[in-house]
């Protein structure tokens, strides 16, 4: 999955601050994976990633907290098990994010209504 086109281009969208957009792309590969095998587990996780960008930029904390440790629970087992890297993904680049994540606060949110503004400094990578 990681030579396709439109996953490289779910992963942009993620890294350049389009969380919502990212979201609806992520759900598309969710959903064609069957919703319940591991792979799709783990893209689950990714939409809860991008959830909890959504909710920093709508200034909702609980949202935030929530979607994060979704995200924890659906790229963790996956992540660890594929040390080579999850659906293409650098399982560290997975983990900086979820760090990232974690350890915000809505003092350093950026909720300002520009249409795109990065909310995480760790992107998401390819595994090499």
């Amino acid at each position: 999955m990681a030579e396709n086109t439109r996953w490289r281009h779910a992963l942009d969208l993620f890294n350049s601050g389009y969380a919502w957009e990212a979201h609806e792309a992520w759900e598309s590969f969710w959903n064609a994976l069957g919703r319940t095998t591991p792979e799709a587990q783990f893209v689950q996780g990714l939409i809860h990633l991008a959830a909890a960008g959504v909710k920093i930029r709508e200034g909702k904390p609980q949202g935030v907290s929530r979607h994060t440790k979704r995200a924890r629970e659906l790229l963790g087992d996956l992540t660890a098990a594929n040390p080579g890297g999850a659906l293409g993904l650098a399982p560290e680049s997975v983990s900086a994010v979820l760090a990232e994540l974690e350890k915000s606060t809505p003092e350093c949110w950026h909720t300002s209504r520009t249409p795109v503004v990065r909310v995480l400094d760790a992107p998401l990578r390819l595994a090499e």
